[in-house]
């Protein structure tokens, strides 16, 4: 090896004891690869945004993470082992280091990228060395990353058994402010496995690069996004490489519900988180079963809240001073008619004034009014409408569907009234105080005063009261 002239390059061609004479040619370092599904539900846009987790912790509970990999070691965060035969969680099997790197490997340009590459990833190793752990190990990973108070845990782990002790571990991660993801499972049925089918996690249908439903994955009722799973490339142990399954679906819904709970970015709680993940998915043209409410997309789910925002509040003074406060979901501008009494806070949630008679205060906001006081007298127009307010109730009620049609029935102290949502086959009655219909998605919410006293749930539904998972059933008067 060495530097030659071409004479001498050409002289040495005939020499017997040369073998061969060539270029010593140039290579370079391979460019970070987009794997396809990041690019499929425009993740690398969100990234492209500066939009890419930071703050965000996301608990990968499988066969655990390559501590060494280049493309997760950067922001690896803490890690724990739930199976018998070691008490390291590096990862031995490969499984769990692929669903990590499509949930956040880095954007170093190199290898590949994840979806949220400046999140904070952790391992529960809950998967032993043959790629399958114990229901009691699952459990007890599930609770662990609840009390280190991680944003999402990421279960790319099925099972065709109904256990509790999981179901419940998965409803307290749910009540801790968790949002728990989990992939349908790979049976090519027309029936979800667990710990997906569970009401507190949200299960995911796989998907190919043509948007249909993978030939392996599971579907049914409780499926509520679809998500890329079919060859997936990722971080693999000491390198990168193709899988498939629903478990390659999961994390990257995991991966876009934490850019939503960023602390830095959108800093929802995980049933917001979840709500928008539904509000935003892309319709591929699936059976509800197979893609429930559509493919994720990390671009409309993050963007969502900046976009215009679409209703208009009109406060018009009646006669004397009035004050007003309010509260609304997101993007609470000032439009019109504001003056230095006029003040906009909580990070673009509320808002207080006062308005004069024949004076008309104006803003525009996005998703819902969700509570309004007037001091005085005041028409109060919502896009127009005259909106019925002045009364902020004791509570807040939302029930969530989750894709198959669900019967609700409850009963309240009293001032029962609709606040959103609610269509023909949905009731008010008993005097206020009790109310019945029928949910499959979206959400019907309501407002009351007093006490929840009892509540009938006939099939699946998340209820929220005052936001928080409320645990329904039959709630006595007294005992």
């Amino acid at each position: 090896m060495g530097r030659y002239r071409q004479s001498d390059l050409e002289a040495l061609g005939p020499n017997t004891n040369v073998r061969y004479v060539e270029r010593d040619g140039r290579y370079e370092a391979a460019d970070q690869t987009l794997p396809w599904g990041i690019n499929r539900i425009d993740a690398d846009k969100t990234i492209a945004a500066e939009n890419s987790g930071p703050g965000a912790d996301i608990a990968i509970l499988d066969s655990g993470i390559d501590q060494d990999h280049p493309d997760l070691q950067s922001h690896l965060g803490v890690g724990k082992s739930f199976v018998d035969y070691t008490s390291s969680w590096d990862d031995d099997v490969g499984h769990g280091t692929h669903c990590a790197g499509i949930a956040a490997a880095s954007d170093n340009t190199e290898g590949v990228v994840g979806i949220a590459p400046t999140s904070t990833l952790h391992a529960g190793k809950v998967l032993n060395n043959d790629n399958w752990g114990h229901g009691s190990s699952i459990a007890a990973g599930i609770k662990w990353a609840a009390d280190q108070g991680y944003d999402v845990v990421s279960l790319s782990i099925n099972g065709s058994s109904y256990s509790q002790m999981l179901r419940d571990a998965c409803a307290y991660a749910l009540d801790e402010g968790v949002l728990v993801v989990a992939g349908a499972g790979n049976d090519s049925r027309e029936s979800v496995t667990y710990p997906a089918k569970y009401p507190s996690v949200l299960a995911v249908s796989s998907t190919t690069k043509d948007d249909t439903l993978s030939n392996f994955s599971n579907a049914g009722p409780e499926i509520e996004l679809a998500a890329p799973g079919s060859d997936i490339y990722s971080t693999v142990p000491g390198g990168y490489g193709h899988m498939s399954g629903t478990s390659m679906a999961s994390p990257h819904v995991s991966g876009v519900a934490g850019l939503l709970m960023s602390p830095e970015g959108e800093n929802l709680s995980n049933t917001e988180a979840r709500q928008r993940l539904h509000s935003t998915a892309e319709d591929i043209g699936l059976d509800d079963t197979e893609q429930g409410h559509g493919l994720v997309d990390a671009e409309a789910a993050v963007t969502k809240s900046s976009d215009e925002p679409t209703n208009t509040l009109s406060i018009e003074g009646g006669s004397g001073q009035t004050s007003y406060n309010f509260t609304v979901s997101s993007n609470l501008q000032g439009v019109d008619g504001l003056d230095s009494e006029d003040d906009i806070t909580n990070s673009g949630h509320s808002a207080s004034g006062t308005v004069d008679e024949d004076e008309t205060d104006t803003y525009s906001f996005g998703g819902d009014l969700r509570a309004f006081d007037l001091d005085g007298t005041a028409n109060i127009l919502l896009n127009g409408q005259p909106a019925h307010v002045g009364r902020r109730p004791d509570h807040l009620l939302q029930i969530q569907g989750e894709g198959s049609q669900t019967n609700y029935s409850f009963t309240v102290s009293e001032n029962l009234q609709s606040a959103d949502g609610l269509n023909s086959e949905d009731d008010i009655m008993n005097g206020e105080q009790s109310a019945s219909g029928a949910i499959r998605g979206g959400t019907d919410t309501y407002i009351f005063d007093g006490d929840l006293r009892a509540f009938d749930l006939d099939g699946t539904a998340n209820v929220l009261l005052d936001g928080q998972p409320a645990h329904v059933g039959h709630r006595p008067d007294s005992i």
